[in-house]
């Protein structure tokens, strides 16, 4: 069957960073445990973020039902799991609206508010920031490389998606061509604590059900790409460099002539998939594990 589902499959989680830390990293903690439980999914659209931050009024991705969860009484009252009563929708319209929530609480997370308003610390962005993106992204791009082609090979877009190289440039650029040996990049210690849990997810959907991978890669992809040149805009103005892509390779797509015309071609690329309603379910329920990861990813650079 086409990649639609029906409105009583359709749910969302509510991820909202809770005011204790540690509270919180027990939400995202079960959210992840849910994962496979769930039935959810996501689709990210026009998307204004910071790396995978996707704003509310055009990011949303999530659609799906989720099974046998009930939120223990020590669950944040923030984090609730309710029903979107919309008609039959595609794939990607499912996305869109099953991760509307997600999208806003991502939004909220005090490291992107900064950033969208142009309050950014020039050695958290170039060390900390720029460092998890980069083993984010090893790690993605490796997983899909090996799974992509066979799962969903008509919705894989290395040539005009992939961030790896793009991000090299840009901690050469910030650290010199021997970056990758320094301890204050990363290049030595690795990912941080949350950036390692992402990877571990990512990591652990590649060898249980490959196809979720298509949920990590939509909600940061296309975040990145639609929220690409405005946060570039914010970051060299913050930053104080020139007008060239200098130390911004990452907000750089140079293999996508039109941003909306890409992404109208992922989306279409996305209802085109012959996907179960279970299928669909799990994507979504993944796509807001991905949110959720992601979110904790920028609590952690608030510490």
């Amino acid at each position: 069957m086409m990649a639609s589902v029906t409105a009583s499959t359709l749910k969302t989680i509510d991820i909202t960073p809770s005011s204790s830390s540690r509270m919180w990293h027990d939400q995202w903690r079960r959210l992840l445990s849910m994962g496979s439980q769930q039935s959810l999914d996501d689709d990210n659209d026009d998307l204004l973020v910071i790396p995978q931050v996707i704003s509310a009024s055009s990011l949303s991705d999530s659609e799906g039902s989720i099974e046998d969860f009930s939120p223990s009484s020590s669950t944040s009252s923030s984090s609730s799991i309710s029903n979107i009563d919309t008609p039959n929708l595609s794939l990607s319209e499912a996305l869109k609206t099953g991760t509307q929530e997600s999208h806003t609480a991502a939004e909220n997370v005090h490291f992107v508010r900064n950033f969208l308003q142009g309050k950014i610390d020039r050695h958290l962005y170039t060390h900390d920031f720029l460092s998890g993106l980069y083993h984010t992204y090893v790690a993605l791009e490796a997983l899909l490389d090996l799974h992509a082609p066979r799962y969903f090979g008509t919705v894989h877009f290395p040539k005009e998606l992939s961030r790896v190289d793009a991000l090299r440039e840009d901690m050469e650029y910030w650290h010199g061509v021997d970056w990758e040996r320094k301890v204050e990049c990363g290049g030595v210690l690795g990912p941080s604590p949350a950036v390692e849990d992402y990877i571990r997810r990512m990591t652990e959907m590649g060898s249980r059900d490959p196809r979720m991978l298509l949920s990590h890669a939509y909600t940061r992809y296309l975040g990145d790409l639609s929220g690409g040149k405005v946060m570039a805009r914010i970051a060299r103005r913050a930053l104080h460099l020139g007008k060239g892509w200098d130390g911004l390779q990452f907000y750089q797509f140079e293999h996508v002539a039109s941003a909306k015309v890409f992404k109208d071609h992922y989306r279409q690329a996305l209802d085109e998939m012959v996907l179960g309603e279970d299928e669909v379910g799990r994507l979504v329920a993944e796509a807001n594990v991905a949110f959720a990861l992601n979110m904790r990813v920028f609590e952690e650079l608030d510490v």
